[in-house]
C-alpha cells in the first residue's frame, strides 16, 4: 500500500507540463528537479516547455542553467529543442553556450537553418563578440543557406557594439553582393558605430546614402550622426544635421540634446541658448540635462548672467536642480571674477538642501582667486583641502604678491602629504617672482626636479623673471640655457626677461647676443625689448651698437617711440 502511495507522489512529466500551463515557473522548475533527482526518464517536450516558460518571463539565468542538464539527460536532441535552447542563449547573451550548441547540432547531423545561425550570431552580438559573429556569417554563406538582411543586421550590430566600425561598413557594402538591400536598421546601426568611433564624416555620408536609396532618414539615424559630431566637438556639423532633421520633421529631444552638448564642448553658449529657446517654441519638454549643458557652455565663456538665468529658469519650471546646475553657475561667476554672486549662489545651494561637493568648494575658491580675494580663498581651505583648492589659493596669493603666504601653503600641502602638481608649484614660483624673492625661486625650481615634477616653460620663465627683478643676470642667462636644453624651448617671455636682466646688470654684449637669437628664432618681441637693448648700448657709450639695434627694429617694422628717441640721443 505504501509503495502505491509513493508512486502516486512521484513527480511526472504531466505535472511539469501542467505547471507550465499555469505559468508557474517555480513549480515547474521544482518538479523537473525532482524528476532528475529520482532518475525518472523524461522527454524533450518537457524540457522545451520549461525553457520556453522561463524565456517568456525573461528568466534567462534559470533557463540557461537547464541547458547542460538537458544535454546530459537527452540522448538525441531534436531541432525543436535546439531552436529553443539557441533562442535562450541569444536572449541571455550566452554566446559561448550558443557556439557549443551549434556545434552539437551539427555533430548530431540535425539540419541547421538560417534561424539557428541568426540566433547564434545574435548571442555573439549581445556578448560583443564580433569575430565569432563574422565567422558564423561566413560559415552560413559557405553552406549556401539563404540569408537575409536581418542576419546581416545582427552581425553589423555585433561589430558596432564592439567598436568595429570598419567591419560594420564592410558588411553593409557586402549586402548588394548577396543580392540583399540594406534596411534603415542596417544604416542606423552603421551610423551609430561611426558616431561612437568619432567618424562623423562617414556617419554623415551614410545619412546622405539613405536619402539616395529613397529611405526617409528617421530620428534614430539623425540622432546617431548628431551624437557623433557632438562627441568630438564638431558643433557646426551637428547643427547642420539638426537643421536637416528639423526640415524632415524628425528632430526630437535627443537630437537637440546632442547638439546643445556639442555647443557646450565648443563654448558656443549663444548657440546653445538659441537651441534651448527653439526647443521651448516646439513645445518639447526640456529636461534638467539640457539646461545643465547650456549652463556649462555659459560657464566656459564666463557668461555668468546667462548661467544664473538658466538656473532660475530650471527652478521656475519645477525641475529638480542638482549640484551640476549650481556648480556650473558658481563656476561661471568665478570665471567672470564675480565672487559676490558666486558666494550668493553657494549659500543658495546650501539652503536648497543640497550638500556642496568638492567641485562646489573648488568653484567658489576659484572665484575668490580670480577676484584676488586671497583671504576669502584661504578661508575655504578648511572645507576643501584638495590639490585644486590649494592651487587656487596659492595662485590668489601670488597675484596679491603674498609670497610668504603662498610658500606657507606649499609647506602645509607637504605636511598633509598631498602631492603637489606642476601648476601649483608654478603659482608658488610666480609668487616669489612678484615678491622679488629670487633665492626662494631658485630653491623651488631645484625642488621641483627632486620631487619629480615636470618643470615647464612657465616654471623657468617665472624663475628668470625673479632673477631679473633681483638683478641677478648671470642666473637668468644660466637658466635660459637650461631651458634651451629641455624639450619645451624658450619663448619670447624667456628672452625678454633675460635681456632685461642683462641690461640691468650693464651687460651690453649678452644683451646683443640674446637679441640676435631672438631674430634668428623669429620670436615676437615689441619695441620695449629693443628699447632695453638700446639702453644697454647707451650704458656702454656705443653709438655703433645702438645703430645696429635700430636696424633690427626697422627690419621688424616696429615704430620707434619717445623712449627710443631719447635713448638714441643719449647714446
Amino acid at each position: 500500500m505504501g509503495s502505491v502511495e509513493e508512486c502516486r507522489a512521484l513527480p511526472s512529466d504531466t505535472a511539469v507540463l501542467q505547471a507550465c500551463n499555469r505559468r508557474d515557473w517555480q513549480d515547474a522548475v521544482r518538479l523537473l528537479g525532482e524528476i532528475q533527482d529520482y532518475g525518472i526518464p523524461t522527454g524533450i517536450r518537457v524540457y522545451t516547455a520549461v525553457v520556453r516558460l522561463l524565456r517568456a518571463g525573461g528568466r534567462w539565468t534559470h533557463a540557461l542553467a537547464l541547458l547542460p542538464q538537458m544535454a546530459a539527460t537527452l540522448t538525441l536532441p531534436d531541432l525543436i529543442f535546439c531552436s529553443t535552447a539557441m533562442s535562450t542563449c541569444e536572449r541571455g547573451s550566452a554566446w559561448e553556450a550558443a557556439l557549443a550548441l551549434l556545434e552539437d547540432t551539427t555533430r548530431n547531423e540535425l539540419q541547421v537553418d538560417v534561424i539557428l545561425y541568426s540566433a547564434a550570431i545574435g548571442a555573439c552580438a549581445k556578448g560583443q563578440q564580433w569575430q565569432p559573429s563574422l565567422a558564423l556569417l561566413d560559415h552560413l554563406l559557405e553552406m549556401q543557406l539563404r540569408s537575409d538582411v536581418i542576419v546581416f543586421n545582427t552581425a553589423i550590430s555585433a561589430c558596432a557594439k564592439s567598436g568595429q566600425w570598419q567591419a560594420a561598413l564592410a558588411l553593409l557594402e557586402e549586402l548588394p553582393q548577396q543580392q540583399l538591400l540594406g534596411s534603415e536598421v542596417s544604416y542606423n546601426t552603421c551610423i551609430s558605430a561611426c558616431a561612437k568611433a568619432g567618424r562623423w564624416e562617414e556617419g554623415a555620408q551614410l545619412l546622405a546614402d539613405l536619402a539616395v536609396l529613397r529611405f526617409q532618414p528617421g530620428a534614430i539615424a539623425f540622432n546617431a550622426a548628431i551624437a557623433g559630431c557632438a562627441s568630438h566637438g564638431h558643433w557646426f556639423q551637428a547643427l547642420a544635421l539638426l537643421a536637416a532633421a528639423s526640415e524632415d520633421e524628425v528632430a526630437d529631444l535627443i537630437g537637440f540634446s546632442s547638439a546643445i552638448t556639442a555647443c557646450e564642448k565648443a563654448s558656443e553658449w549663444q548657440v546653445a541658448l538659441s537651441l534651448l529657446e527653439d526647443l521651448e517654441e516646439r513645445t518639447l519638454q526640456c529636461d534638467l540635462l539640457l539646461y545643465n549643458s547650456a549652463s556649462s557652455a555659459c560657464q566656459k565663456a564666463a557668461e555668468w548672467r546667462s548661467a544664473v538665468a538658466l538656473l532660475e529658469q530650471s527652478r521656475a519650471k519645477r525641475l529638480r536642480v542638482d549640484l551640476i546646475s549650481f556648480n556650473a553657475a558658481i563656476s561661471a561667476c568665478g570665471n567672470a571674477g564675480c565672487w559676490q554672486e558666486a558666494l550668493l549662489l553657494f549659500s543658495s545651494l546650501q539652503q536648497s538642501g543640497l550638500t556642496p561637493d568638492t567641485v562646489s568648494y573648488n568653484a567658489l575658491t576659484s572665484a575668490f582667486e580670480k577676484a584676488s580675494q586671497w583671504q576669502r580663498a584661504l578661508s575655504q581651505l578648511s572645507a576643501s583641502s584638495n590639490i585644486v583648492a590649494f592651487g587656487a589659493v596659492v595662485s590668489a596669493c601670488a597675484e596679491a604678491q603674498e609670497w610668504q603666504q603662498a610658500l606657507s601653503l606649499l609647506r602645509e600641502l607637504r605636511r598633509r602629504t598631498l602631492r603637489g602638481n606642476t601648476i601649483l608649484w608654478n603659482s608658488s614660483l610666480t609668487a616669489c617672482e612678484k615678491g622679488e624673492q629670487w633665492q626662494l625661486a631658485l630653491h623651488l625650481l631645484a625642488s621641483m626636479g627632486s620631487s619629480e615634477l615636470q618643470r615647464t616653460r612657465v616654471s623657468f620663465n617665472a624663475a628668470i623673471s625673479a632673477f631679473e627683478k633681483g638683478n641677478t643676470w648671470l642666473q637668468a642667462i644660466r637658466f635660459l640655457d637650461l631651458l634651451q636644453d629641455t624639450s619645451v624651448q624658450a619663448d619670447s617671455i624667456s628672452y625678454i626677461a633675460t635681456i632685461s636682466a642683462a641690461e640691468k646688470g650693464g651687460q651690453w654684449n649678452p644683451v646683443l647676443q640674446l637679441l640676435e637669437e631672438v631674430d634668428t628664432r623669429s620670436l615676437e618681441v615689441g619695441i620695449v625689448t629693443y628699447n632695453t637693448a638700446l639702453a644697454a648700448c647707451k650704458k656702454s657709450n656705443s653709438l655703433q651698437r645702438a645703430l645696429q639695434v635700430l636696424d633690427g627694429l626697422g627690419n621688424r617694422r616696429l615704430q620707434p617711440d619717445i623712449i627710443t628717441i631719447s635713448t638714441l640721443i643719449g647714446a
